[in-house]
């Protein structure tokens, strides 16, 4: 392979502070030849005792030195390829400036992350905006009546979760009850048919009662987390109640996390992916209870 190395031309100009005996006069690099990955020294030359000398590199980096006389010299290493211009200013007592630039051979910087898209408008026609799930009184217990909250008359589908869905086309809100065959923990899913809009999720726990009523009950009461996060962060997630419990939380995004600990508890997970998601927690017998809570990562 062959490398051509291009050459640091240094072309200095110099802003000199009036009345100060502490000057920077120059500002020099070496080597005269440099390539990505190698670093590059600024030499700052000048007169007089100099408290600091301020280095801005071209590509982002700047960095205040401390000195006490000159010349002072300092190195940096460029990652990418390009042509930068570095400035030598004197701090505090010291005054002047000076450039100088740089001619780096190697790869160009990568570019720039695509910028999010932005929300779209809220929906100015019908729309499903929540999904609510509660146990009625007057019910055996794996019944649940599920409200499909929203705005205007809308064609949907209701998802249960346990394998069964059903056709709506009703008035928003709009209430309809659901056995649950057997114990777990179900997602309901009600997504709407144009030209309504929207989705909304929710979930249901059946079957979460004690085997042994003697005994003292943990409970999960709820779920926050931050209102809004970003990719490969770790976002925080507190699992709200009391008592000494086995959680399992649902991150939404394929993954799930079992704990065992008294409560209140926190549990940190990274998302890959921006989006909205869902955060649920259940507790395991003989704790209750659960929570959810919503989550846009950016």
């Amino acid at each position: 392979m062959r490398i051509v190395l291009g050459l640091i031309t240094v072309a200095t100009s110099i802003a000199l502070g009036a009345g100060q005996d502490s000057t920077v006069l120059g500002v020099s690099a070496k080597p005269t030849v440099a390539r990505a990955g190698s670093p590059v020294t600024a030499i700052a030359s000048g007169k007089g005792l100099c408290g600091a000398v301020h280095v801005d590199w071209g590509d982002g980096t700047a960095i205040t030195y401390p000195t006490s006389t000159l010349p002072v010299s300092q190195s940096h290493t460029y990652q990418y390829g390009g042509s930068y211009t570095i400035r030598a200013q004197g701090m505090g007592n010291c005054s002047g400036q000076a450039t100088t630039t740089v001619r780096v051979e190697g790869p160009p910087p990568p570019a720039p992350p695509t910028p999010p898209v932005p929300p779209s408008a809220p929906a100015t026609g019908p729309s499903i905006v929540s999904v609510d799930v509660s146990t009625p009184g007057d019910a055996e217990p794996s019944m649940r009546s599920i409200r499909v909250a929203g705005t205007g008359t809308c064609a949907y589908k209701l998802d249960f979760g346990d394998g069964n869905s059903e056709g709506r086309n009703a008035a928003l809100p709009d209430v309809v009850r659901h056995n649950y065959p057997a114990p777990g923990r179900y997602r309901v899913v009600a997504t709407a048919s144009a030209p309504c809009a929207g989705t909304a999720r929710s979930f249901v726990v059946v079957g979460d009662s004690d085997p042994d009523a003697g005994r003292t009950r943990g409970r999960v009461s709820a779920v926050d987390v931050a209102t809004d996060a970003r990719t490969d962060s770790p976002v925080v997630i507190n699992i709200q109640g009391s008592g000494y419990c086995k959680v399992t939380v649902d991150f939404d995004d394929e993954r799930q996390r079992e704990i065992t600990a008294t409560l209140p508890a926190r549990v940190t997970h990274r998302f890959e992916n921006r989006g909205d998601y869902q955060i649920v927690a259940w507790a395991h017998a003989p704790c209750t209870g659960g929570g959810s809570a919503d989550l846009r990562v950016r």
